[in-house]
């Protein structure tokens, strides 16, 4: 059963009286005057509800006018003093015309009580709409209050109209009906015979029922007993575990454990008491024991010191820093809060042994130093994997140290703004252990009240070298859900805030800083002042002797993102040689007192081109380098600076936070660069994980677990990665090959688009055997049935099936081939009345058995076709078709023993193509024509090529010209009067065709008209037989000559036109000598200015 502190209880037991059986309490809805406090700011006034619905059907809200810019109240005010009592939730509803964070505050006279956000900082309600908020008002129990302000729509300068009702306090354990543990024991350090008192007044009945003291002092003897409070004495020293169960009368029960130690008087150690139950290799193993001596700071090593020494059964000694611990646990509201009545010192380690350890405890002090006892312990094998390392053998890769690859796959959860962090935590790991993800990266950081250290009276920090034991009890928790789901941590025990002026700089909360007490006027004065690299390594010190012990440890990061601390783009000019040594001097530090040897690592931002990135890259003690990037182009963005880096470390490389530009990012492109990035030689971690968790991007780290679950790629040998478009369209193709003949493949459209086909992997280069081939879709996680594929060189091709998006591939190489191999050659395609040669000899026998026989077959052929192979059973085979397309024959071979599989080729006999050089035209001389083969063909579907040859002119021509005579539109230019004549042929890669040719008269040029010069006029019918229409759509004023010219530039016709209006229209005839055939018609002004010329074809 979950208790709060004793100060909290005993203020609650106070105030029960007036709230037993007390479940839910209104205190504010508006509907009397009774629940009706004053109002004032906002013209605030009690208005019918405007808005019913299922959410809030009440008559009557209050409604406030917020005005513009932000931090506008309302007020209301109570007309005698409420109190809070055993309330630890407060609702209420709320109703803005715009979308904006809602703040509330407390009052109790000119002291504010409670202040906050509701529900939290992000929580911004949906508008136009009635929303219930919860706040957590347990900090606030039993304590008076007469005033209570509501902020909406902060963080919004619009104006809005306001509406709020229904506040309500309640407490969901009164709901529950269980009792509520608070005691002390006095005194903590117990000796034997001595009188313990245990004070278990502070307890009490949220609904005020008698309760029953059942007390267990752990060493035989109990009593059951109305009594608060009892003595006890304790015969012999030891660990004794101590139990307080509270039973109401309503049967309700609830009770709280404790560890007490007893000494002899004149004894320094207790005995060392092992929380286990059964000690594996591979599992921690926590031991807890108590000094009789305390101490002014039991976590600064200078004045106390405690390591244990650990004595495995082949005798290799080792030490373990142990560790001052305080229990604290989290109450009813997610808050911390530390038990004083159990403080002790614990030390954890991980036997990788099987057998009986020894553990000796040593101490040093100013009065010298100690040695307890020896102590013995069991240790039993296991199936536990063991801690993680990088792969020896590969750069990038890591390994268990008991064999199992591992590669990492998750997600950054660095930090908890909600009250309830481990609440939090607990959706995030499990949801991630769900779907077989096994990182998170933490961090420790003081804005939200996740280090070890902070500026004294801020959250629960008590400044330098104290170290918060309620953010020590989160990580342990986290540490212990992360075990629970197979999940590794990569610790990051320094942000860039905290050591920043102006990148989302925390320095004011920062204890070393000299405004809060400390030492340090400028942030980037840390890295090179060695009294803050002793407490820093004090603090390690702590960090290794309570999670070092973990096999979940991934890896010590120092920093995130230390090229943003200090004053960034200003620091000093010895700020990177500090940092730089800084780095040198803590990874050593850590590997010489971590005696299971993390890995450490720290990070960098975005700018590689940063003073500091290319001497960490050089360092010598970090074992992983980390780079960050949010580009617009995730994927692009990754491997842009994966590659670059390369070139400045040598170190293993890891992406420790990606995302996009804004986080602006999609699954699709969240899962995509996590895909990539894996066949490409690194992990990476996205950065946004509330986003991940609320849009159910954890379901795609299922697929790719299930995809390397059992893909070790260093034991296979050489894995190396290669990318290539595939043969559809915006479709990548991301693979690696191994040693071991094993293949992989992910592909996706560049779009993310659905029902991607026709995709084809060309397998030329896989070593001929059988393959096992398995198919994944990254989205669903939906996974083929693994089936058999024999690949040998007839089949060349894996079609890929249909799929959304992306899909991954397994093709994993089983055993060899071993029987015939037919090779009947590559596929042809041959000109019309070619000869059909196949050879077979290229066929083998991986056995080394001769070839005994070849066997051909013609398996299709053209209609009408009647090919016949006149003796199938040569090596070699000659063939004359008559008509053109496909044919398909197969070879199969056989030795002494057995057939091969068939092997087919297909030959293709092409139909010549067609060229068509147009129609027979006149030209004027010197005037450029185009001429067009465009409707030239090839029956096949082939593409053309073009060849236009001038084969005939007139004998006086001498600079006829023909340009582009490659092209389908070449053209040609005639130098003197008379006929040309153009040859065109095409050819379809294959075959020359038949050629066609155009004769071009050309004419001089006063006869040359340009036809596209119509302006408003029409003329109809065209062709021509007795008369023709001409309509104007223009007023033409004066006479007209209309003139009919020939095709060698003669006037055969013309006719006067006198004073037409827009839209009329004549009639006129043509004579009847006049030839059917081409004419021009012109119509020109006085002033010899044409109006209109174009073509008229006569047809008598």
């Amino acid at each position: 059963m979950t208790r709060y502190s004793s100060k909290k209880m005993v203020l609650t037991f106070i105030f029960m009286v007036c709230y037993s059986i007390f479940y839910a309490q209104s205190f504010a809805d508006f509907e009397t005057p009774e629940t009706t406090p004053l109002v004032e700011n906002g013209n605030a006034q009690v208005v019918d509800n405007p808005f019913q619905d299922d959410i809030n059907p009440s008559s009557k809200v209050l409604r406030y006018e917020k005005a513009e810019g932000n931090w506008h109240y309302v007020a209301m005010i109570f007309s005698e003093t409420m109190n809070f009592g055993n309330s630890t939730k407060m609702t209420f509803k709320v109703h803005s015309s715009t979308q904006g964070r809602v703040y509330y505050k407390f009052w109790n006279g000119s002291s504010v009580v409670t202040e906050s956000w509701a529900h939290n900082y992000h929580n911004m309600p949906e508008p136009n709409e009635w929303v219930e908020l919860e706040i957590d008002v347990s900090t606030a129990m039993g304590m008076p209050f007469t005033r209570l302000e509501i902020a909406a729509g902060v963080d919004n300068n619009s104006p809005a109209i306001v509406y709020l009702d229904d506040f309500k306090f309640s407490n969901p354990m009164a709901e529950e009906g269980y009792p509520v543990i608070d005691y002390k024991i006095d005194p903590l350090l117990i000796y034997t015979d001595s009188t313990v008192t245990f004070d278990g007044s502070g307890s009490f009945d949220w609904n005020g029922l008698e309760l029953t003291y059942n007390w267990d002092f752990g060493d035989g003897n109990t009593l059951s007993t109305s009594e608060n409070i009892v003595t006890h004495r304790y015969a012999s020293p030891g660990s004794y575990q101590f139990t307080l169960e509270l039973t109401n009368t309503g049967g309700k029960s609830a009770s709280e454990s404790t560890n007490l130690f007893v000494f002899n008087y004149g004894e320094l150690f207790s005995g060392l008491t092992f929380t286990n139950t059964v000690s594996e290799v591979h599992a921690k193993v926590e031991g807890v024991f108590q000094l009789t001596k305390t101490y002014s700071n039991p976590y600064d090593p200078d004045i106390v010191k405690v390591d244990a020494e650990i004595i495995p059964p082949d005798g290799e000694s080792y030490f373990m820093p142990a560790f001052y611990y305080i229990k604290s646990v989290p109450d009813e509201a997610g808050l911390w809060v530390n038990d004083p009545n159990f403080q002790c010192w614990k030390v954890r380690f991980t036997p990788q042994q099987e057998g009986t350890y020894q553990i000796i405890i040593h101490l040093e002090d100013e009065d010298g130093q100690f040695t307890s006892e020896t102590y013995e312990l069991m240790v039993f094998s296991s199936q536990n994997k063991g801690f993680v390392y990088l792969d020896p053998d590969l750069k990038n890769y890591y390994r268990h140290s008991t064999g199992e690859h591992y590669l990492p796959i998750g997600e950054n959860v660095a930090w908890s703004i909600k009250q309830d962090k481990i609440a939090d935590y607990h959706d995030h790991i499990s949801m991630l252990g769900e779907n077989n993800a096994n990182m998170l990266r933490y961090w420790t950081v003081t804005f939200a009240s996740q280090s070890l250290e902070g500026r004294n009276g801020y959250s629960y920090y008590e400044g330098i070298g104290r170290y918060s034991q309620q953010a020590a009890g989160l990580l342990d928790s986290i540490f212990e859900l992360c075990r629970e789901n197979g999940i590794q941590i990569m610790l990051t025990m320094f942000q860039h805030g905290i050591l920043s002026e102006n990148v989302n700089s925390n320095w004011d909360l920062n204890p070393y800083n000299v405004a809060n007490g400390g030492y340090l006027d400028k942030p980037a004065e840390f890295f090179g002042n060695e009294l803050a690299k002793t407490h820093t390594r004090n603090l390690f010190r702590y960090y290794i002797a309570r999670w070092g012990y973990s096999t979940n440890l991934f890896a010590w990061e120092f920093f995130n993102e230390v090229d943003l601390t200090g004053e960034h783009m200003n620091n000093p000019p010895s700020w990177v040689d500090d940092v730089v040594e800084w780095h040198e001097e803590m990874a050593i530090f850590m590997k010489e007192l971590d005696p299971y040897n993390h890995i450490t690592t720290t990070s960098i931002s975005g700018w590689l081109g940063h003073p500091l990135v290319a001497p960490l890259g050089q360092s010598n003690e970090l074992d992983l380098f980390q780079f960050h990037t949010y580009g617009d182009k995730v994927t692009q963005s990754l491997l842009h600076y994966y590659n670059n880096m390369l070139g400045i470390t040598d170190l293993p490389l890891m992406c420790g936070e990606f995302g996009k530009s804004g986080l602006a990012e999609t699954g699709d492109e969240v899962r995509n660069a996590k895909w990539v990035t894996y066949f490409n030689h690194f992990p990476s971690l996205h950065w946004n994980w509330d986003k991940a968790i609320e849009q159910g991007w954890y379901s795609y780290f299922a697929p790719m677990a299930a995809y390397f679950e059992n893909v070790d790629l260093v034991a296979q040998g050489n894995p190396t990665a290669f990318s290539f478009n595939a043969n559809v369209e915006n479709v990548k193709v991301n693979g690696m090959k191994t040693d071991a003949g094993n293949f992989y493949y992910y592909l996706y459209h560049e779009n993310f688009e659905e029902n991607i086909s026709g995709v084809v992997l060309d397998l030329t280069e896989f070593p001929m055997g059988y393959y096992m081939l398995t198919i994944y879709d990254p989205v669903t996680g939906d996974i083929s049935d693994p089936q058999v594929k024999t690949h040998i060189p007839p089949f060349r091709n894996l079609s890929v099936p249909e799929f959304n998006k992306d899909i991954a591939i397994k093709l994993e190489f089983k055993e060899e081939y071993m029987h015939p191999v037919a090779l009947a050659g590559n596929d042809q395609k041959l000109p019309k009345n070619s000869v059909i040669e196949l050879s077979g000899e290229k066929s083998f026998n991986p056995k080394g058995i001769p070839l005994t026989a070849y066997q051909w077959s013609l398996i299709t052929q053209p209609d009408g076709s009647n090919l016949i192979i006149e003796d199938p059973s040569l090596i070699e085979i000659s063939l004359n078709p008559v008509f053109g397309g496909d044919y398909r024959f197969a070879l199969t071979v056989s030795d002494a023993e057995e057939t091969s599989l068939p092997d087919t080729v297909n030959v293709f006999i092409t139909t010549p193509p067609v060229a068509v050089a147009g129609e027979n035209i006149t030209i004027p001389v010197s005037t450029d024509h185009t001429l067009d083969g465009s409707a030239s063909f090839d029956p096949n579907g082939f593409p053309l090529s073009y060849l236009w040859t001038l084969a005939v002119k007139p004998e006086n021509s001498v600079n006829a010209r023909l340009d582009n005579e490659n092209s389908v539109d070449a053209v040609f230019s005639a130098d003197v009067p008379g006929i040309y004549r153009i040859t065109l042929v095409v050819n379809d890669q294959y075959q020359d065709s038949e050629p066609d040719t155009i004769d071009i008269t050309a004419t001089t040029p006063s006869h040359v008209f340009n036809l596209d010069k119509q302006d408003g006029f029409k003329i109809y019918p065209n062709p021509v037989k007795d008369f023709f229409i001409l309509e104007t759509n223009r007023n033409m004023v004066g006479s007209y000559m209309i003139e009919l010219f020939d095709i060698s530039g003669k006037v055969v016709w013309n006719d006067m036109i006198s004073e037409m209006t827009a839209g009329s229209s004549r009639s006129y005839y043509f004579p009847n000598s006049l030839e059917s055939g081409i004419y021009f018609l012109t119509i020109q002004s006085e002033k010899k200015s044409r109006f209109y010329i174009g073509k008229i074809i006569i047809a008598f």
